[in-house]
């Protein structure tokens, strides 16, 4: 039995709509006093149930169904959510057509406002750049199909109309998309390739964490060696991931014991002792690749992001493709 069912604190609502609905819409009907976003969150972190399980926001539900939330879910927003402003940003654009743009994100740079950021994001850029974009689950993150972390860089996609990003979504969902990241880890060890299956959840000590847990969802990432160096003890490894699961890679390569260079909230420690003679300003990520079926056209579309110059020095060639 989840603990939100054991909370005394917990609201259950019968869902009487004879329809199928999504959860959210039908929740944000509910309780209009509360903003979707909020709720979407809500659902996402386990704090609303159906039927006593975790469920996503586009669960459908229908008569006779029973969500439990926590009260405190229900207590009306202080600050509801902002739609984003466009800004003026600096965007390396590696494809645009009439429905989608792919970009290179830069380091430092967080895809969407949320937790405090409030602009200076991709998402802020993107208004600037397109005029407009749809709004799918959360008015904060317009044309937003997928997500990569602050520090990491390489290819991202936007979706340009509402048509491209649903298309898009139900790839990402089915596993259609291919995803190649590099990554420099710490380490030069590694056997040359190797698979992580390893399930991802929320650390259980750590909350701002992932962790690999048996309760935690199906995760799965394929590395192969592409360089080593003994004398400062790190490889660069190319990573594909078949899901995306938060922090995937850096939870699964610190899991094997090889950290990514600069991830400290994954074990990445500085020790001269071993030789690692570089200094790293960030997590040492990049997404390098990404393979998808033109939303419109059907034609499927390889595009590759350079290389950053921070994680050039640790390359000689060209990470090879398969």
């Amino acid at each position: 039995m989840d603990d939100l069912e054991k909370d005394s604190e917990v609201r259950h609502l019968q869902v009487d709509c004879v329809d199928r609905v999504r959860l959210d819409r039908w929740l944000s009907e509910k309780v209009s006093a509360v903003s979707r976003s909020r709720l979407q969150k809500a659902i996402r972190n386990g704090d609303v149930l159906v039927d006593g399980e975790k469920v996503s926001p586009r669960e459908m539900v229908s008569e006779g169904r029973v969500v439990q939330i926590r009260e405190e879910v229900l207590r009306v927003d202080t600050v509801e959510t902002a739609i984003p402003l466009p800004q003026e940003l600096p965007l390396d654009i590696l494809y645009e057509d009439e429905c989608i743009l792919v970009l290179n994100k830069a380091p430092g740079m967080v895809v969407h406002p949320g937790n405090g950021c409030s602009g200076g994001t991709i998402v802020n850029g993107a208004l600037h750049h397109c005029g407009e974009l749809p709004v799918f689950d959360e008015i904060d993150r317009p044309g937003v199909i997928h997500r990569l972390d602050k520090e990491t860089t390489g290819a991202l996609i936007i979706a340009k109309t509402e048509r491209a990003g649903r298309e898009l979504m139900r790839q990402f969902h089915d596993r259609e998309t291919r995803k190649s990241y590099l990554a420099v880890v710490q380490g030069w060890d590694l056997d040359d390739s190797g698979v992580c299956e390893g399930s991802i959840g929320r650390d259980s000590v750590r909350r701002t964490r992932m962790a690999v847990t048996e309760n935690g969802r199906s995760a799965r990432s394929t590395w192969e060696v592409h360089e080593r160096c003994y004398e400062e003890n790190w490889a660069v490894v190319q990573v594909e991931i078949e899901t995306g699961r938060t922090h995937q890679i850096r939870v699964h390569l610190s899991n094997e014991g090889y950290p990514i260079l600069g991830d400290s909230q994954y074990g990445f420690r500085k020790n001269r002792s071993s030789g690692q003679a570089r200094t790293v300003s960030r997590v040492m990520l990049h997404a390098a690749e990404i393979a998808f079926d033109h939303p419109e056209t059907g034609q499927r579309m390889v595009i590759e992001a350079p290389v950053p110059p921070d994680m050039g020095l640790y390359l000689k060639s060209n990470p090879k493709k398969n």
